[in-house]
């Protein structure tokens, strides 16, 4: 199976956490990367991916990724990483978020053969929202893994 996640590159907790989800894939599967538009045009044209992994929502880079997965019949799915939270929708909402949402973000996500959340509140705003009922919830992987490095550390100090 080939996987390429997309992401805008300018938010750091998401590169981490795409890095942290790329070491574990790829013993399960080819795992590849792209944080420009052009790059993942690239990427897409060379590997042909099986799923396209879109992080985040509000950019239009995204929006093209997905969309351009989307024309080529290859599944997408979606990690908003808390971006369709309320208060996040609130913030320029007649300027932005509402343009955005009936011009793209909703038919991505409804689109979107699974939609990762991070969290109860983060999934239960998306079903109120009820753009997609394919939600699946991961909760606090950068906290775990964080935790499991510690805890291992620790471990292998005593031994």
């Amino acid at each position: 199976m080939k996987i390429l996640h997309f992401h805008t590159g300018t938010d750091s907790m998401i590169t981490k956490y795409i890095n942290m989800l790329s070491d574990v894939m790829t013993e399960y599967a080819e795992v590849y990367t792209a944080s420009t538009l052009i790059s993942f045009r690239k990427q897409f044209h060379k590997h042909h991916p099986d799923i396209v992994h879109i992080h985040g929502c509000w950019s239009i880079q995204t929006a093209f990724a997905a969309l351009m997965a989307i024309r080529k019949e290859v599944r997408i799915v979606v990690t908003p990483h808390g971006q369709l939270e309320q208060w996040v929708m609130k913030q320029d909402y007649w300027t932005q978020k509402m343009p955005q949402t009936i011009v793209y973000q909703r038919r991505i996500v409804h689109l979107a053969y699974a939609v990762i959340v991070m969290g109860r509140m983060e999934e239960s705003n998306l079903k109120q929202m009820k753009w997609s009922t394919r939600i699946e919830t991961v909760r606090n992987p950068l906290v775990t893994e964080t935790c499991l490095l510690y805890t291992s550390d620790a471990a292998d100090d005593k031994a």
